[in-house]
């Protein structure tokens, strides 16, 4: 009966571990926890997670400023309504900025300018950007 009660406490816990691992979850200051079931780089928002990964997240979070803006809602702000703005600006922001008002705020803001990243492909930056828009809402927004 105790080994009955010992495999079912712990096969509840097993559960319940792998479902706290499986859920999107945020941390308080806006970065992603650990999704074990939605890191295949195989699927469209795995891609833009391990591109937002490994261009994005030394200077980014989704939800607070850091180095650089929360990228959360970015397509609600400045020019970027406008993709082939967005892919301008992240192919070459020195060029971009010349004109534009906003990434000069930016600028001015955190003092510095966003590093060029002229290899990514513009299907490269939409699926980023649908990575951004699918992580979820803002945590605070919700309480």
């Amino acid at each position: 009966m105790q080994a009955v009660l010992l495999l079912f406490l712990l096969l509840s816990g097993l559960f319940v571990f792998n479902k706290a691992l499986s859920t999107n979850l945020h941390t308080a200051d806006g970065s992603a926890m650990l999704d074990i079931n939605n890191s295949n780089t195989s699927t469209p928002s795995g891609v833009g997670k391990s591109l937002f990964q490994q261009n994005c997240a030394a200077c980014h979070t989704l939800f607070k400023d850091m180095t650089g803006p929360a990228l959360f809602g970015l397509q609600e702000r400045g020019p970027w309504t406008d993709r082939k703005k967005l892919y301008g600006w992240i192919h070459n922001p020195p060029k971009f900025l010349v004109n534009d008002s906003y990434t000069q705020a930016l600028r001015e803001k955190f003092g510095m300018m966003m590093t060029a990243f002229p290899d990514l492909s513009e299907k490269d930056i939409d699926a980023i950007v649908d990575y951004i828009n699918k992580s979820g809402v803002d945590p605070v927004m919700v309480q």
